[in-house]
């Protein structure tokens, strides 16, 4: 589990020592900067911080792995003519 406490920060738990190493294996930067592009990536509306450090980062992020709606997907999906109309 990857929980951020700050933006350059994490608290890890894992469950098994093989886990353990695989993570430490990791750069710290490029761990916590994945773990919070994956947050942001999976917030709808509200991303909240300390000060508006990291605006750009979140406007470019935001909502990015966020499922759409049927209505969405139905706007988005090409249109085809109905069975029986000629």
């Amino acid at each position: 589990m990857f929980v951020p406490i700050a933006p350059d920060h994490l608290f890890v738990a894992v469950n098994s020592e093989e886990t353990e190493i695989i993570v430490k294996r990791r750069v710290v930067k490029e761990l916590v900067e994945g773990v919070n592009t994956l947050i942001v990536q999976h917030a709808v509306k509200y991303v909240y911080g300390t000060d508006n450090a990291s605006v750009d980062f979140v406007d470019q992020h935001i909502g990015e792995s966020w499922p759409k709606s049927l209505m969405q997907r139905l706007r988005d999906h090409p249109k085809r003519e109905r069975r029986g109309q000629g």
